[in-house]
């Protein structure tokens, strides 16, 4: 079952810091709109990868086991079992990790080292206590779920936080400084949030070399 949940993890957290490099390059360019676009890629894709795998963990957790040399009868409903329990965190994982590493390559160190300690000291040693005295081996799969639910929920808090302090410098939870100077040099453009004469405005400003 451990080995079952590094494997996912590692492939949840990989995803996650492939987003750093590009969000990196792009605040450097203050390309903010580039780095929006980034962000909600990262989400789309570890919201459907996450859910992709939590259901096929739920759907065959047997066979699943029986890949990692679980045989016998009780092993192999005690590990069913466990994998049913704790696909279920995955989502909130990749949640949680995608909020640490945007923090991180944004400059928010301290709120991702905080979200870094919550969610492997915080949560998880007491929800590992307290659940597995009340309920042994299943408490602890359970406390896994719990500290990755928590985490996910205390990242979403320090990004309304961080907001509020700002002073208004952070109009949404992206959290950047953004301003129309800075959008209009940005090499990224999203058609999306744009009406026509917006776009037609902006292409003849660029012809006229503005």
């Amino acid at each position: 079952v451990s080995m079952c949940q590094i494997f996912i993890s590692a492939f949840i957290t990989g995803a996650s810091q492939t987003m750093i490099p590009i969000v990196s390059l792009l605040l450097g360019e203050r390309d903010y709109t580039g780095v929006k676009y980034t962000f909600r890629k990262a989400f789309s894709l570890l919201t459907v990868s996450s859910l992709v795998i939590l259901g096929i963990v739920e759907v065959f957790p047997g066979t699943i086991s029986t890949l990692y040399g679980i045989r016998t009868s009780e092993d192999l409903s005690m590990a069913v079992s466990a994998l049913r329990i704790t696909s279920l965190l995955f989502p909130a994982m990749a949640y949680a990790f995608l909020g640490l590493y945007y923090f991180m390559c944004t400059g928010k160190k301290k709120a991702s080292t905080m979200i870094s300690i919550v969610n492997g000291v915080v949560l998880i040693i007491p929800a590992c206590m307290i659940l597995g005295r009340l309920f042994g081996i299943m408490g602890i799969w359970v406390a896994l779920v719990v500290a990755q639910v928590g985490t996910m929920f205390f990242a979403i808090l320090c990004a309304f936080w961080i907001k509020a302090r700002s002073g208004g410098m952070y109009k949404n939870l992206y959290l950047l400084e953004e301003d129309a100077v800075v959008e209009r040099a940005a090499f990224s453009v999203d058609l999306s949030q744009m009406t026509t004469s917006e776009l037609r405005e902006d292409i003849r400003a660029v012809s006229d070399g503005k």
